[in-house]
């Protein structure tokens, strides 16, 4: 898996006097650090350096592929994107990319994108997760969770894969409401991926957050906006869904989901997109697969689908 590098090319001319301040207390022009990780800001990109809990505006500094600092890697500031994504990239070719979208209450850290990411990379899967909006690191002071601002992020996230490896197969790995969301993408958009790969897809999501208690909302620590319930009405995948692309599903469902129901999950993908999906049934796995084996089952499906 690659590295990403730091090197400090200016402190004087960049930006703000508390910030050359900050820079100038620390280092010296010419040091290079590996980075930990990168925050993508309203209108600044951050990273962090490893072992060390500042973060640093990434104007001082031109970034590379290897310690030596001589494969230049352009780290992308997305304006409209205010959170973070994070790549597990090959050390040779990208032969493909698979982009991940957690679930509810989850993040970009998630143990199964976590551990797509340790695998999949020696094969020549680049992987790509990012945060939903008030997830992981994506947080803005004064936003709102909205369905329509998921939506976008996604949109945003496959537009930068696609910008980023213009000639490489795109695929997507997407979880509970995230896999919601994809699926909201592509019936709003013409998205061809070489699969796409849904864990407990939460295809009727306006009937499973009406279910949630006022506990489980609390405990995913989100400012849910007024009207995020309609939102989900408003796009009921089981009444519109239609894929556009030419696109075949691959659906990893526990049997013993106690939010998901397969059989529910089944019916769709029969009646929305037959002789387009394949079935992959734990009998049983609950919603976040934790037991012992599920995890490492699903990398190695999702291993034998990519490749």
């Amino acid at each position: 898996m690659k590295k990403l590098y730091a090197k400090i090319v200016q402190i004087e001319n960049r930006g703000s006097e508390h910030e050359r301040q900050k820079m100038q207390s620390r280092f010296k022009v010419g040091d290079v650090f590996e980075v930990k990780e990168v925050h993508m800001g309203y209108s600044y990109t951050y990273i962090e350096i490893a072992d060390d809990w500042e973060r640093y505006n990434s104007v001082f500094f031109d970034f590379y592929l290897d310690e030596a600092c001589t494969i230049l890697h352009e780290i992308y500031k997305d304006p409209e994107y205010r959170g973070t994504r994070k790549s597990y990239l090959p050390t040779g070719e990208v032969k493909q990319v698979l982009l991940c979208v957690h679930g509810l209450g989850g993040s970009k850290e998630s143990s199964a994108i976590c551990e797509l990411g340790r695998v999949l990379p020696e094969y020549g899967v680049a992987v790509i997760a990012f945060d939903l909006p008030q997830h992981g690191k994506y947080r803005r002071r004064y936003d709102t969770f909205t369905v329509e601002e998921c939506i976008r992020v996604v949109e945003k996230s496959d537009a930068y894969v696609r910008k980023t490896y213009p000639d490489v197969p795109v695929s997507i790995f997407a979880t509970s409401f995230g896999a919601y969301l994809a699926l909201c993408c592509m019936d709003k958009n013409k998205y061809e991926y070489k699969s796409v790969i849904l864990r407990a897809p939460a295809v009727h999501m306006s009937e499973i957050f009406s279910k949630l208690t006022q506990a489980d909302k609390q405990s995913h620590s989100l400012k849910y906006n007024i009207d995020f319930e309609g939102g989900l009405i408003k796009r009921d995948l089981a009444k519109t869904f239609s894929d556009k692309g030419d696109n075949y599903f691959y659906v990893i469902q526990g049997k013993k989901d106690e939010l998901v129901d397969w059989r529910s999950v089944e019916h769709f993908f029969r009646q929305r997109c037959p002789d387009k999906h394949k079935f992959y049934f734990f009998e049983d796995a609950d919603h976040r697969f934790k037991g012992e084996g599920e995890l490492d089952k699903i990398v190695s499906i999702t291993k034998e689908i990519l490749l």
